[in-house]
């Protein structure tokens, strides 16, 4: 699947960080994305108010309510200064609009808080992919500068019972044999 995004969007890279309640189990990104956008999130990191060893789970909640897990449960040792990556370089994930991420820990320490953090393109959602039929011909025309008297490229010479050479006969009406 191609990138949702094209390189020069990479202009409007955006940050969000946020801080769910003390005691939660679970914090997300708010605001869900909008209609007709797609978010590409570059990266994702989840750390905690306290020191704390917890599971803890990455989801993306689509607009019906069903949440899908995009990790395994990671039981890991967590500090203030310690965020734990979910979506690291080169593991884009794409959301859809309506759709949100959730981060959720096994249960909640005395007063901890949870803090995630995502790092996003959002680009237009696009409503329909035209794909050109011509242009893999076009394209091998213009890299070789071979063409038959049909107008098709010429990867391999003459085709069985064509005659080679420049030209290749007249165009249109019947071809000799």
């Amino acid at each position: 699947m191609p990138d949702a995004y094209r390189i020069d969007e990479g202009r409007f890279i955006a940050e969000s960080t946020i801080t769910g309640n003390a005691d939660a189990v679970t914090v997300n990104i708010n605001p869900v994305v909008p209609v007709g956008k797609v978010w590409t999130i570059l990266q994702a990191s989840y750390n905690p108010s306290v020191s704390e060893l917890k599971t803890v789970q990455l989801y993306i909640v689509r607009p019906n309510g069903l949440a899908f897990s995009i990790c395994w449960p990671v039981a890991v040792t967590l500090t203030t200064t310690f965020k734990a990556p979910f979506i690291t370089e080169g593991m884009e994930l794409k959301l859809f609009p309506g759709e949100y991420l959730l981060a959720r820990r096994d249960s909640a320490t005395a007063g901890s808080t949870m803090t995630l953090s995502v790092r996003y393109i959002e680009s237009d959602l696009p409503y329909f992919a035209y794909v050109d039929p011509l242009r893999p011909v076009v394209s091998v025309q213009r890299k070789h500068g071979l063409t038959r008297s049909t107008g098709g490229a010429s990867l391999t010479g003459a085709i069985s019972g064509e005659r080679g050479g420049a030209g290749g006969g007249k165009i249109g009406g019947p071809q000799p044999i």
